[in-house]
Formats: structure tokens, sequence, C-alpha cells
């Protein structure tokens, strides 16, 4: 970080960076579905909502020389409302299976961060996370309900602070898992 170096008094162009962040997260799933058989066909739409979710976090970061002190500390007890998601799953010939997932959340949280005067501080955020996937795979029967999954997924990923700009960004992923088909 070269600019660090004509601040007033004048800082360390190289610092040392810490950030260990733990959370858990506790709330009630209130999910209903229903599914489809037909000759060749198996599809199953299923929604849930966990109206209120309650989390504890805890953060230690360090900046090291940069700021004075140089580490900060932070615990909090929040909640978040609500968290919802929609799911349609497909199996096609019992060897192909399509999924759409859509899923979404909103949280109010503190974080550690620090002010132009590099101070530490503890801003309020707000964050909304929504995101899509589409996941196509081939499922290999292993005897009676099982089969092992193998295939491919894209999530569409949006993410978006204190009401400002989304960031979005997608990525993609491989499937390798053993799933009970139903069939």
């Amino acid at each position: 970080m070269p600019t660090l170096e004509y601040l007033d008094p004048p800082r360390e162009r190289v610092n040392s960076y810490t950030n260990n962040f733990t959370m858990h997260i506790v709330g009630s799933l209130l999910e209903s579905g229903t599914s489809y058989h037909f000759n060749r066909l198996n599809i199953s739409l299923t929604a849930g909502i966990v109206p209120v979710f309650f989390l504890h976090s805890s953060q230690k970061m360090s900046i090291v020389p940069l700021l004075d002190p140089h580490h900060a500390e932070f615990d909090q007890n929040t909640w978040g409302s609500p968290y919802l998601f929609v799911k349609l799953d497909s199996i096609i010939y019992r060897y192909i299976n399509i999924t759409l997932l859509y899923d979404t959340a909103r949280l109010n949280f503190r974080t550690i961060d620090f002010d132009d005067n590099l101070n530490w501080i503890n801003p309020e955020r707000s964050a909304l996370t929504q995101s899509f996937k589409i996941e196509t795979s081939l499922l290999l029967p292993m005897g009676g309900d099982m089969a092992i999954q193998a295939g491919y997924g894209y999530t569409f990923d949006s993410t978006q602070f204190d009401g400002g700009m989304p960031n979005r960004s997608n990525r993609q992923y491989l499937i390798l898992t053993a799933r009970k088909t139903g069939n």
C-alpha cells in the first residue's frame, strides 16, 4: 500500500493483516413441498422460510503496524429476517437431474473497521443476499433408492450492503455426492 507513505504522519507501506471470524446461527425453519411422479419424470417443489434467525459472532482483527492499538475484538448478538428459499428439482428418465434454487436473506450486523483517522470503529451494516443456482447432473443408480450424483452447477450471487449498489458475482462448481432418488 504505497499511498500510506504519504500520510501525515507517514505510515509503513507493508502491514500484517489477520481477521479471525466465527458465527453461529439459529432459527426455526417452516418448510413445505409437493412432488409429482409421472412415467419418466419426477418433479418436486419445495419452499421454506426462517421468519427470524439469531446469530452470535465473534471477530478479532489485527493490522500491524498501521493501527495503534494493533488489535481489535468485537462480539455481537443480533438477528436477521427473513431467510427464504424455493427449490424445483426434477429427475428425467431416472438418470438426469436438473435443479433450480433461489434463496434470499436480510441481516443487520456490526463489524470491525477503521475510519479515515485510522481508529477502530464498529459500524452498523445491513445486508441483502440473493442467490440463484442451476444444477445439472447424471444419476448413477447404486441400488434401491440411492444414486451417485455427478454434475455441474452455476450460481448467480448478489450482495447489497446498506441499500447501495448490489455486488454481483457468478461461480461454477462441480457436484459429486450420493443422494436418495425415491425411484
